[in-house]
């Protein structure tokens, strides 16, 4: 004796109208693309910490010692770049890594970060 199963029909429903296809999705604060470019996480990160960097400019202006204006660089910008570095930082083309080194220039020119900073992660 044998079973024969019925065969079902591949129904495939129409796609949901309003329903767009997305190229990138972040995951878990990381920003991956389609081509596995990092591109558009390093300017989430960039715009990020240029903001943070203001609110420093402010906080310096209302008289924050230089000491505490480094660690809250500190905890905050330096955690933004390294967050998930790991994970993404083999997928940065020359350019985005060209980007990072400016903005942490920046930061040091500014009197935020360390220049030991740079010199650790080889990034200038």
């Amino acid at each position: 004796m044998s079973i024969k199963r019925k065969k079902l029909a591949a129904t495939l429903s129409p796609p949901i109208s309003g329903i767009s296809r997305s190229t990138s999705l972040k995951i878990l604060g990381v920003t991956v693309t389609s081509s596995l470019s990092m591109a558009d996480h390093i300017s989430a990160i960039v715009t990020s910490c240029s903001q943070t960097l203001h609110a420093l400019r402010i906080l310096r202006s209302q008289g924050l010692p230089a000491e505490a204006l480094f660690e809250v660089y500190r905890g905050v910008g330096i955690a933004k770049l390294l967050h998930a570095a790991s994970a993404w930082w083999g997928f940065t083309s020359a350019d985005d890594k060209q980007r990072l080194a400016a903005f942490i220039r920046r930061s040091i020119l500014q009197g935020f970060c360390a220049p030991d900073f740079a010199k650790m992660f080889m990034i200038l």
